[in-house]
């Protein structure tokens, strides 16, 4: 009967163990809001991530009429969900903003790193399994940062 108390025990030792880690992703965006509403019990913010903006999908075609003119034609490629929304949400105190050390910032992403190098699919998959934590970067190196946590919403695009 110890025997099965002890490896009871250490069972739940080890699954409560290890569930422990970091469960945040810190996103520095460089960005203001596309939508800001503020009043006495509400703000509500939302931030885009537009993964069309560095990528290749416009393209610009130069030729010459017979009359030696230049005609510069524009091409867009079409997307499909290429947008992600992030929407912060703080009604009557309800996630309110938290005061985070550099020190304790274990995964961080940033902007221009999610646009130009990541595919949107792989990102909302892969951050839809932490909290997902925005900090609105400005250009002094603090020790501390102020936090606030957000929603991902995908949108489709063209």
């Amino acid at each position: 009967m110890k025997i099965v108390a002890l490896l009871l025990f250490f069972n739940a030792f080890f699954i409560c163990y290890s569930q422990k880690g970091v469960k945040e992703i810190y996103l520095f965006i460089d960005k203001n809001p596309v939508v800001e509403v503020k009043n006495d019990t509400l703000l509500f913010q939302k931030f885009v991530i537009d993964f069309n903006e560095n990528s290749k999908n416009k393209e610009i075609n130069l030729s010459i009429d017979k009359e030696r003119t230049l005609i510069k034609s524009f091409k867009i490629k079409p997307s499909n969900n290429r947008n992600l929304n992030l929407v912060y949400r703080n009604e009557k105190n309800h996630n309110i903003p938290i005061i985070v050390q550099k020190k304790d910032i274990k995964n961080v992403l940033f902007y221009n790193e999610i646009i130009e190098s990541m595919n949107s699919e792989n990102f909302s998959e892969i951050v839809s399994k932490f909290d997902l934590y925005l900090i609105e970067k400005d250009k002094d190196d603090k020790e501390y940062f102020i936090a606030k946590k957000v929603v991902l919403e995908k949108l489709s695009g063209l």
